[in-house]
């Protein structure tokens, strides 16, 4: 089976934090590890999905015909921004002979490249305790008629995850520049 997904269903697609690796999920027959590897072993943040009754490490991750894979843990090594994606293939079973290491799933994936127009995108992303609801069973319980406890109600939280790209000629039909940031701002308390 496989399932090609562009550039606009990419980035239309609601993806928690803004983790490519979370598509894999699109799949059929795929499924998210109940436990993942540490943030020291994995900066950053490959998702362990299982396929097909396959483990995380028997899937393959491409990026434009190149070999993505971490040899040691079986995650993805380069985890890229979802503005850099134009297209990406999943293919989980029936695969070409040039995937014969992958047993579970293979996702190819095809980055954006410069062209002679001028093309980006920017985002942001904010989560903060002001737009989240308190737990009336834990926080802010007291007498009425008193004040409230020192330390209830909502803890603070500041969750900011900015980014964008750019993409244009540097010489016009013949040198192209493409390149996208994502960074992500947390406070918590």
């Amino acid at each position: 089976m496989t399932r090609l997904v562009s550039a606009r269903e990419v980035s239309e697609l609601p993806v928690l934090n803004r983790n490519f690796t979370q598509l894999e999920l699109l799949l059929p027959g795929t499924s998210k590890m109940n436990w993942q590897h540490a943030s020291s072993e994995n900066p950053q943040g490959g998702i362990q999905i299982n396929t097909n009754g396959q483990l995380f490490g028997m899937n393959n991750f491409m990026i434009d015909g190149a070999d993505n894979n971490d040899p040691v843990l079986g995650i993805i090594m380069i985890n890229l921004a979802i503005d850099s994606v134009q297209e990406f293939k999943l293919t989980s079973a029936n695969y070409d002979a040039e995937f014969a290491q992958a047993g579970g799933s293979v996702m190819q994936v095809e980055t954006k490249s410069g062209s002679n127009q001028l093309h980006g995108s920017l985002f942001e992303f904010l989560q903060n305790n002001i737009f989240k609801a308190g737990n009336p069973f834990s926080e802010g319980l007291h007498d009425p008629g008193t004040p409230a406890p020192k330390g209830r109600g909502v803890p603070p939280l500041r969750w900011n995850q900015f980014g964008g790209s750019l993409g244009g000629p540097i010489v016009k039909n013949k040198v192209f520049l493409f390149g996208d940031y994502q960074g992500t701002g947390d406070t918590q308390a």
